[in-house]
C-alpha cells in the first residue's frame, strides 16, 4: 500500500503573508474538504493514501501499479502544497539551477517530478477561487508568475490549468475554450484544452460516457487536443493491456487517432526508463495508428528533455543500441520541429503536425 505525504502546515506560510496569498480560516477549511474528496483522508503520521481503485483504476501488473501510483502521489502532493503552502513550490529560478532536485524529496522522486509541478499549477486556479479571486485574474497572471519563459516545467503547468478548468466548469467546454483563448501565450492555449480533456477522461469518462460530446464542441485543434488528453488518461487505465486501450480508442471513431496519439505520448512519458515498452506497442499498428502513436512518443521525448536533460540521456543510453538511435532521432527531430514552431500563436498544432512526421 502506497501514500503520499504532504507538507506540513501547522506554521503560517510567512511568504504568503507577506503577499496577502494565505488562505482564510474558511478557504482552508474548504481545501482541505477537496483533498480529502480527491485524494483520500489524511491518515496518522500526515499522509494520504492513493487507492487505484478510488478512480477506477484495475491494472493487475504490480508494476504498472506502482507506476501508476508514484504518479498520482506527486500530482496530488503537488496540488495540495500548490493549495495549502504555495511558497514551498519551487520557483523558475531554482529550477533552472537544481536539476537534481527538480521536487522536494520528500513529495516524490526525479522520475515524477513532472506530475508533482503539474498538480502545483492545477491548485493555483482552485487557490484563486477559494481567495474569491477572479478567473480572469488567475489567467492575468499565469505566465508571469505560474509559468513563466525558462521553466522547464512550463508545459506541464498550462495541462494543470487545463485539469483544474475541467473540475471548475464541468461539461461547459465553451467556458474552457474562452479561458484558453484569454491566456498572453496564445501559443500555448490548447494545453489546456488538452488538460481538460485528461481531466474529462480520468474523472468522468467511464462514469458518464456521452461527456466525450462535450469535447466535440471545440473547433479545429482545440479538438484535436481535448482527444489527445483523453488518450493520456486511457493510458493509465490500460498501461497493463496497451491491446485492449487500443481497441478503447478506436471506438472514439473520427477522433481515434488523436486518442492514439495521446495514448502514446502518455506510454512513453510515465515511462521514460522503459521506452522499450512504448516502442514495442507502436511497432505493432497499422500505418496510420503507428504515425499517431510516434507522434506522442517523440512529443514526449521533447517534454522530458525540456524537464530534465540528465534523467532523459540516462534513460536513453540504458536502452539497447538499435532503439537508443531511435530514440535519439525522435527527439532531434522534435526538437528541430519545436526550435521551428516555438513563437507562432499556432505552436501547439504546428508541434504536433511537425511531430507526426517521421525524422529523415
Amino acid at each position: 500500500m502506497t501514500t503520499t505525504r504532504s507538507t506540513p502546515h501547522s506554521s503560517r506560510d510567512a511568504a504568503s503573508e507577506r503577499d496577502g496569498t494565505e488562505l482564510s480560516w474558511l478557504g482552508t477549511r474548504v481545501a482541505r474538504f477537496l483533498l480529502r474528496r480527491m485524494v483520500g483522508p489524511r491518515r496518522a503520521g500526515g499522509t494520504r493514501e492513493i487507492r487505484l481503485a478510488k478512480f477506477g483504476i484495475d491494472v493487475a501488473d504490480a508494476d504498472c501499479r506502482a507506476r501508476i501510483t508514484g504518479v498520482l502521489r506527486a500530482f496530488f502532493g503537488g496540488f495540495e502544497t500548490g493549495l495549502l503552502s504555495p511558497a514551498d513550490v519551487r520557483t523558475t529560478n531554482d529550477l533552472a539551477t537544481a536539476v537534481d532536485t527538480l521536487a522536494p524529496a520528500e513529495h516524490c522522486e526525479r522520475l515524477f517530478a513532472p506530475f508533482w509541478h503539474e498538480g502545483a499549477a492545477m491548485a493555483a486556479g482552485a487557490r484563486d477561487l477559494l481567495r474569491l479571486r477572479s478567473r480572469a485574474r488567475t489567467l492575468a497572471r499565469f505566465g508571469a508568475e505560474i509559468a513563466a519563459v525558462g521553466d522547464p516545467f512550463r508545459f506541464l503547468r498550462y495541462v494543470g490549468l487545463g485539469f483544474w478548468l475541467g473540475f471548475r466548469h464541468g461539461t461547459r467546454a465553451r467556458c474552457v475554450d474562452a479561458a484558453a483563448a484569454a491566456l498572453a501565450e496564445r501559443g500555448l492555449r490548447h494545453l489546456v484544452h488538452d488538460g481538460y480533456g485528461f481531466q474529462v477522461g480520468f474523472f468522468t469518462l467511464r462514469k458518464r460516457p456521452r461527456v466525450v460530446e462535450s469535447l466535440r464542441r471545440f473547433e479545429g485543434f482545440a479538438r484535436e487536443s481535448a482527444f489527445n488528453g483523453v488518450g493520456r488518461s486511457l493510458w493509465f487505465f490500460y498501461m497493463d493491456r496497451p491491446d485492449v486501450g487500443l481497441l478503447r480508442a478506436r471506438s472514439f471513431e473520427g477522433d481515434a487517432l488523436a486518442v492514439i496519439g495521446g495514448m502514446g505520448l502518455a506510454a512513453a512519458f510515465t515511462r521514460i526508463d522503459q521506452l522499450a515498452i512504448a516502442y514495442a506497442v507502436a511497432d505493432e499498428l497499422q500505418r496510420a495508428e503507428r504515425a499517431a502513436f510516434e507522434k506522442g512518443i517523440r512529443i514526449a521525448l521533447y517534454c522530458r528533455h525540456a524537464n530534465d536533460r540528465r534523467l532523459l540521456d540516462r534513460c536513453v543510453d540504458d536502452l539497447p543500441p538499435a532503439l537508443a538511435t531511435r530514440a535519439r532521432a525522435d527527439l532531434a527531430h522534435a526538437v528541430a520541429v519545436g526550435d521551428a514552431t516555438s513563437a507562432s500563436d499556432e505552436f501547439i498544432a504546428e508541434f504536433h503536425a511537425g511531430c507526426a512526421v517521421a525524422p529523415s
